[in-house]
């Protein structure tokens, strides 16, 4: 006898509103936020997550460090998506020196090897205050 098995295989994935987020000039020790949206457009359970960038010793940076975050709704950093659903994620800009930052923000899907990202920048500016006689 001979048996044959055909099956769908579904890729876990996500679309993302935006995978470019330019938050423009931002000023020392100010915060800018831009919310992006993660859609489970296939037809199976999608779980996501971001991890924090993690220094050359792979201990979680200080937070003065950390330029740009990622944070869900209830400040969750992952999530599972059911088919169609969607959750909006807001990413965060704080520079800490007057200079170009850009990054690139990855998340995990299980069961998928490709990394979902979403490329960040931003300009630090330092506000200047000049005194004429």
């Amino acid at each position: 006898y001979s048996v044959a098995l055909i099956a769908q295989f579904v890729l876990p994935d996500v679309v993302v509103s935006s995978d470019l987020v330019d938050f423009g000039r931002v000023v020392l020790g100010q915060r800018k936020r831009i919310t992006v949206q993660l859609k489970n457009v296939k037809k199976v359970d999608v779980e996501w997550s971001y991890r924090e960038p993690l220094n050359r010793f792979g201990k979680k940076l200080p937070p003065a460090e950390i330029v740009f975050n990622l944070h869900a709704a209830q400040q969750a950093q992952s999530g599972v998506l059911k088919p169609g659903e969607r959750v909006w994620v807001e990413i965060s800009f704080t520079p800490n020196a007057a200079k170009s930052f850009q990054q690139v923000i990855a998340l995990r899907l299980k069961d998928n090897s490709q990394k979902k990202t979403i490329v960040v920048k931003g300009q630090g500016d330092a506000l200047m205050a000049a005194v004429a006689p």
